[in-house]
C-alpha cells in the first residue's frame, strides 16, 4: 500500500507508522486513504518480469494468503492456527465496538 501511496498522507511511511498514537479518550486511529485507491486489494499477486517482481493489481488467492499464514503462525509458536477468517472477524469486532 505505501508503494502505491493509497494514503491520504503522504508523510506516511512503514517507518512510521508504528508510532502514530491515538488521541486521548480515543480507541482508533484513522488512516485515511485515497478514494481512487478504495478499491485495490491489500493482499495482491505479484509478478515476474525479468529480474524485477511487480505488484499486480490481481487478488492474492485465498489458498495461497491461508497457506502463508499458517506458516507465519506456525513459525511464531501460535497454538491456534492463523486464517484469513481471523483478519475478518478481528477487523468486525473492532468495527463493532467502535460503533461508527
Amino acid at each position: 500500500m505505501f508503494a502505491d501511496k493509497v494514503f491520504k498522507n503522504d508523510e506516511l511511511t512503514p517507518e512510521n507508522l508504528f508510532t502514530l498514537k491515538p488521541r486521548d479518550g480515543c480507541n482508533i486511529l484513522e488512516v485515511p486513504i485515497k478514494e481512487e485507491a478504495a478499491d485495490l486489494w491489500v493482499f495482491r499477486r505479484h509478478e515476474r518480469t525479468g529480474t524485477k517482481r511487480r505488484i499486480s493489481n490481481e487478488p492474492l488467492p485465498y489458498a495461497t494468503l491461508k497457506q502463508w499464514m499458517q506458516d507465519v503462525g506456525e513459525i511464531t509458536g501460535f497454538k491456534g492456527v492463523a486464517k484469513p477468517y481471523n483478519l475478518r472477524y478481528g477487523a468486525a469486532n473492532a468495527f463493532d465496538k467502535d460503533g461508527q
